[in-house]
């Protein structure tokens, strides 16, 4: 029994007969599913739903459908079922468009850091159901603060839109790929489900990375680094993740040879002392434990000395006199 406002909004005849079928067949092939397992568990277990439904799309348009439904309990067992539907499309619209906006980047119209970030949740969590592997990559600009100071934050945005459209062109659709904020990108390959091919998802990467981003009004180019971890080969834990895969990052920029390295634990371990190390000299330089070695600079024709340099040295009362390189 409905009301003539429910086959309104089922786009039914007004009083054509109704079965429980019937009533469902509006509704896209999900919300259909999910409608049907809500009635059967709302009997079953004598609980109320209250959902969002898509109806069945238009040639105009899409259309959604609150409902809820109340299970009428007689003698321990449900008698029957009643409820309201109400047509939610405007509403439903406005979310959407609020949450897409929230979950894109204004400059670039590529996904943001927010979206990455609930993205990369769902798939480990898949992931770590199934078994199945990832990769995780991260990018950064070369040099991108230098442009801006040079050039301006104008020509800066103009970079950064180039290299959005130019990078996301060349990696495949079914890529993840967002600004994570400044001149930080990354880049999700996987869906949780099935295994990825590792050897060919690296080799597109690079392939992506060797395009420079070149703005001809002001003769500026700019190439990107990166670096990848691979899960469940380098952790499962998203933050442990994207912290090795800044790791490799990092290590890139300072490897001439190759813009694009995999993560490996001694980064971690380099890392770690070279957190130590800049600890450890704050206290060496207040106790005056970081000394003057001097080494003359000697004449090779008389072998008179003409002058002299002096080296920082740091005494370290474990590992004894330590060189500039290692501090």
């Amino acid at each position: 029994s409905m009301s003539d406002e429910i086959y309104r909004i089922l786009g039914a005849p007004i009083g054509a007969p109704m079965t429980p079928e019937m009533s469902k067949r509006p509704f896209a092939p999900k919300s259909r599913a999910v409608f049907q397992a809500a009635i059967a568990e709302a009997i079953r277990h004598q609980q109320p739903f209250d959902l969002i439904l898509e109806l069945d799309a238009s040639a105009s348009a899409h259309r959604w459908a609150r409902v809820i439904g109340e299970p009428e309990v007689v003698d321990g067992r449900t008698a029957r079922l009643f409820g309201t539907f109400q047509d939610v499309t405007e509403q439903r619209e406005q979310e959407l468009k609020m949450r897409h906006l929230a979950l894109t980047d204004a400059l670039t119209g590529i996904a943001n850091r927010a979206a990455f970030n609930e993205k990369l949740d769902e798939v480990a969590e898949k992931a770590a159901r199934s078994g199945r592997s990832f990769l995780l990559c991260v990018i950064d600009l070369n040099r991108f603060k230098q442009v801006n100071d040079q050039y301006g934050h104008d020509v800066g945005d103009q970079v950064l839109v180039r290299f959005a459209d130019q990078f996301g062109s060349a990696l495949p659709q079914h890529w993840f790929f967002a600004r994570m904020g400044g001149d930080e990108f990354a880049v999700l390959i996987g869906d949780g489900h099935r295994s990825i091919e590792l050897t060919s998802a690296v080799d597109t990467l690079y392939e992506a990375l060797q395009h420079e981003v070149e703005i001809a009004d002001v003769n500026v180019t700019v190439q990107a680094t990166a670096g990848y971890t691979v899960a469940p080969t380098h952790g499962t834990d998203v933050q442990a993740l994207l912290r090795r895969a800044d790791l490799a990052l990092y290590d890139g920029k300072r490897d001439a040879a190759t813009n694009l390295k995999c993560y490996e634990p001694e980064m971690e371990e380099s890392f770690h002392r070279r957190v130590l190390v800049v600890q450890e000299f704050a206290d060496a330089l207040k106790q005056g434990r970081v000394v003057p070695w001097y080494q003359p600079v000697v004449e090779l024709s008389s072998g008179r000395i003409t002058g002299m340099e002096a080296l920082a040295r740091w005494d370290h009362p474990e590992q004894g006199i330590l060189t500039a390189g290692q501090f």
